[in-house]
């Protein structure tokens, strides 16, 4: 074994990663994906406690928001001490303001950035460099690639998007998000002028106006845009690629495949039924959808509806039907090959229902796709199992069940009483 497959081996291995204060409620937690370190967020009264992979952390008379990076292995949050707002990222701190109103971490968790009021007026800041003032800043982000900050200013009535050195024109209004295609190169978003709404494509006007736009969503390559508008403050019809659809009740959401080949929409009909859109093919009507729609792994879209008794689980052409208990949405394989979800007490693992328990939550599979693991609620208490392998018993789960990168071992964080453990299972 390298000495790199050793370390990754002991990172994910099981153990206590963090002691809760006593008498204290446990009001935020996190683990780092690869189950190296803990954090959490606990209050006593009017005391708060943060501590993250084993270090206490500076707390305030006042905290404003707190964002952890999407390893799990940093937290970055603000607070306020006699007015004097700061932004805390692991041990640093930077300010003080006036106040500040977001923090955001970039998607491959190395960049923070933050949106604070200072003397000289609002600004955005990237690894504590100030953009310049202006009256307002929202929809803080960072592009794909986490190489550029994205935001939408206001200055003297009229509003800009801004993706790195990049500036739109004035508008009356830009709508977040500021959406930005994987490679960085195409940049879209809603904006509004002289009382009407229309989306804006590399600085460009695209498609007819509406008077109102709602949710936007583009596909990945930047080729394919659709969102949804109306009269009214409830969406009502979409617009796909330029392309308008009959009106509706309500559009509830609309979501694109990760290749961008299928749009998919929650929709309400003259009645109030609802139903789902496939690249404008209707499904079936159901009283309400369980889950909102998502995607498989081969880009078929998954969703769960409820009638009067029977709730149905639709994975493209394929339905499958159960009576009073209600499915969860499902896990799949890498490969799309294999399906598991939840049926009241059981997990179903490609059609076939196994034991019953208390309860059970959300499944996983292994990178191979042969192991299925998920917790479940036995007479000692919660335990994760993986295939025919069963953990240590737990209190409560914390986070997803993930595996190991050789596929060896489960694992997911959990509450044991008042400690925060990293609980492991080998595959058998």
């Amino acid at each position: 074994m390298t000495l790199l497959a050793l370390l990754l081996l002991q990172s994910f291995s099981e153990k206590k990663l963090a002691d809760l204060p006593d008498g204290a409620t446990l009001t935020r937690h996190w683990f780092a994906a690869d189950g190296s370190s803990a954090g959490f967020a606990a209050q006593k009264g009017d005391s708060v406690t943060i501590v993250n992979a084993g270090v206490t952390l500076e707390t305030f008379d006042e905290h404003g928001p707190m964002v952890i990076s999407p390893d799990g292995k940093h937290v970055a949050y603000a607070g306020a001490s006699k007015g004097r707002w700061f932004v805390v990222r692991d041990k640093g701190k930077a300010g003080p303001y006036e106040r500040v109103d977001a923090i955001a971490w970039s998607p491959d968790s190395s960049r923070l950035a933050w949106v604070a009021k200072t003397a000289e007026g609002i600004c955005a800041f990237l690894e504590g460099v100030a953009t310049p003032p202006c009256d307002g800043v929202t929809g803080l982000a960072f592009t794909p690639d986490s190489k550029n900050l994205v935001y939408i200013a206001a200055k003297e009535a009229a509003f800009v998007a801004v993706v790195g050195e990049w500036t739109s024109e004035r508008y009356d209004a830009v709508q977040p998000p500021i959406l930005v295609s994987a490679n960085g190169k195409t940049r879209c978003f809603a904006a509004r002028s002289e009382g009407v709404s229309y989306i804006v494509k590399e600085g460009k006007k695209v498609f007819d106006a509406c008077p109102r736009i709602h949710q936007v969503v583009m596909s990945g390559d930047g080729r394919r845009i659709a969102f949804t508008g109306g009269e009214s403050n409830t969406p009502q019809f979409i617009v796909d690629n330029g392309v308008k659809s009959k009106a509706y009740a309500w559009v509830k959401t609309i979501l694109l495949s990760p290749d961008g080949a299928t749009l998919a929409c929650h929709v309400a009909g003259e009645e109030f039924q609802e139903f789902v859109l496939t690249n404008g093919v209707k499904g079936d009507d159901v009283n309400v959808l369980s889950y909102p729609p998502a995607f498989d792994p081969k880009g078929a879209v998954v969703y769960v509806g409820q009638t009067r008794r029977t709730f149905t689980l639709v994975r493209g052409k394929t339905k499958t039907e159960s009576v009073d208990v209600c499915m969860s949405p499902p896990a799949f394989s890498a490969d799309g090959k294999r399906m598991a979800y939840s049926l009241g007490g059981a997990m179903v693992i490609d059609g076939t229902p196994g034991p019953g328990f208390g309860a059970v939550g959300a499944a996983a599979f292994s990178p191979n796709g042969k192991t299925v693991a998920y917790p479940a609620k036995t007479d000692r208490g919660w335990v994760l199992l993986a295939g025919a392998a069963e953990s240590e018993p737990f209190d409560e789960a914390l986070t997803p069940v993930t595996f190991s990168k050789d596929g060896r071992q489960a694992a997911l964080g959990v509450r044991k009483g008042r400690e925060l453990w990293w609980r492991t299972v080998a595959v058998k």
